[in-house]
C-alpha cells in the first residue's frame, strides 16, 4: 500500500522547519550551516531576520512562512528523522476549531510499557485550542495528515516553539503505538500511528457505513469559520455552538 506522501503526487513539496538557533547560534549548529547560508543568500536576509526561525523549501530555498497549502503531512517516520511535506494547490477556507502542530523531543516524554516507542526520538503532536464546548488538549502520534488547508505559521514570538503549522478541522486517530508520559506534568497519553485533520464539512457528507475510514473521532470541530486574507489563515476567535461534542451543527 502506498504511503500518504506517495499519494500526494507531483505537487508535493518538502519543507524544513528551521529553528532560530540554526541562524543565531552557528557555532553550536555547524552541521546545518551550509543550508543556513543558502537560505540567507536566496532570501537576501541576514541571520537576525530569522529570530523565530523559518519554514523553508530545501529544493528552492524559498521561505514559506505564512503560506497556506491545500494538504500536508508531518511525519516522524521511524522516530529519528522527522519530515514535513505540503501539497500545492489553491486552498479553500476551512471550518473548525484551531489546531496547532509541533514535534516533541524524546527528552520531554517517556514510553509507558510501550516497546514500539522505545526507539523514537520524536513524536508529532496536535494541540486543540480551548473552545466554548471543549477544553484545550494535546494528541500524540507518529504522523499527522492534513485533509484540510494548513498554514505554515511562524509565531514570530520570543520563545520556542515558534514554527507551528495551523489548521482547522476535526481530529481523527488510527493505529495504536502505546502510551507515553510527559515528564513535565506526569500525565499519561495514548500515542497513535496517525492523526488526521479533516474538514468539518467532510464528515457529515460521508455515508454512515464508510465513516470509519478516518479512524476514531477524537474531537469534532464545531463552527469556527476561517478566512483567507493578506495574512493567510486569520486567527479569529472561534464562534462555536454550545451543542454537545459529536453532534453535527448546521448553519
Amino acid at each position: 500500500m502506498p504511503n500518504y506522501i506517495d499519494l500526494l503526487g507531483d505537487a508535493v513539496r518538502s519543507v524544513i522547519p528551521m529553528p532560530n538557533r540554526w541562524f543565531l547560534e552557528p557555532g553550536a549548529n555547524k552541521r546545518v550551516q551550509p543550508l543556513v547560508q543558502r537560505v540567507m543568500q536566496a532570501s537576501g536576509r541576514p541571520p537576525e531576520d530569522f529570530a523565530s526561525g523559518a519554514f523553508v523549501d530545501p529544493n528552492t530555498m524559498e521561505v514559506l512562512d505564512g503560506r497556506i497549502f491545500s494538504r500536508g503531512a508531518v511525519n516522524a517516520w521511524d522516530g529519528t528523522r522527522p519530515q514535513m511535506f505540503v501539497e500545492e494547490g489553491t486552498p479553500l477556507a476551512a471550518e473548525g476549531g484551531l489546531l496547532d502542530a509541533n514535534l516533541v523531543r524524546r527528552s520531554l516524554w517517556e514510553p509507558v510499557e510501550s516497546p514500539d516507542l522505545e526507539d523514537f526520538g520524536f513524536l508529532s503532536t496536535v494541540e486543540a485550542h480551548k473552545s466554548a464546548s471543549a477544553p484545550a488538549k494535546h494528541y500524540y502520534a507518529r504522523q499527522i495528515e492534513y485533509d484540510t488547508p494548513m498554514l505554515l505559521r511562524n509565531t514570530h514570538g520570543g520563545s520556542n516553539p515558534t514554527l507551528r503549522p495551523r489548521a482547522r478541522g476535526s481530529v481523527f486517530a488510527a493505529g495504536d503505538l502505546g502510551q507515553m508520559m510527559m515528564r513535565s506534568s506526569g500525565q499519561v497519553h495514548p500515542v497513535y500511528d496517525t492523526l488526521r485533520i479533516v474538514d468539518r464539512n467532510a464528515y457529515p457528507a460521508i455515508p454512515v457505513g464508510d465513516r470509519n475510514r478516518f479512524g476514531q473521532l477524537l474531537r469534532y470541530s464545531l463552527l469556527a469559520p476561517a478566512t483567507l486574507g493578506a495574512e493567510g489563515l486569520l486567527n479569529q476567535q472561534p464562534q462555536e455552538s454550545t451543542a454537545p461534542a459529536g453532534v453535527p451543527v448546521r448553519q
